[in-house]
């Protein structure tokens, strides 16, 4: 990655109100208020998106590439105090002191990381209420639906 390239995507980012930083080969964006992030395995992540979607919730949502692939999505943290203690498997909430790498950046594995869904310029980002709450939907249906297929 060339950093005149970092350089100009790092930029725009900041254009839009992200307080950015670059890193070594990466730009990260620390999730200090409002930012605010959930991780989640990426096979988790595709049917979270579909609920949210069909919501009308549109989540900036980053794929880390790595032996277990993991997916980020970028939420307002509205103040909620979820902490680590949130009690839902494999799923992570960020704290002020994490930084997410954006897109282009490359990681130490050599991949890059990537947008499933896009910010849109101008829009809010959901709060991190609404994701927990489509997070803990889609695990207690997914659930639901292994249980019955069980029978």
């Amino acid at each position: 990655m060339t950093m005149p390239r970092l350089e100009a995507a790092a930029e725009a980012y900041r254009r839009h109100g992200w307080p950015v930083a670059i890193r070594n080969r990466s730009i990260v964006l620390p999730m200090a208020a409002p930012f605010g992030g959930v991780v989640l395995p990426m096979t988790e992540s595709a049917d979270v998106l579909r609920h949210l979607a069909a919501t009308g919730c549109r989540v900036p949502t980053l794929v880390i590439p790595a032996a277990r692939p993991m997916c980020v999505f970028l939420v307002d943290n509205d103040g909620t105090a979820l902490g680590r203690q949130h009690h839902l498997p494999d799923v992570r909430v960020l704290w002020p002191t994490d930084v997410v790498p954006l897109p282009p950046s490359e990681l130490d594995n050599g991949e890059t990381v990537r947008w499933i869904v896009r910010p849109a310029p101008r829009n809010c980002l959901p709060t991190l209420t609404a994701v927990i709450s489509a997070v803990t939907y889609v695990l207690i249906d997914n659930a639901r639906k292994e249980k019955q297929c069980a029978r």
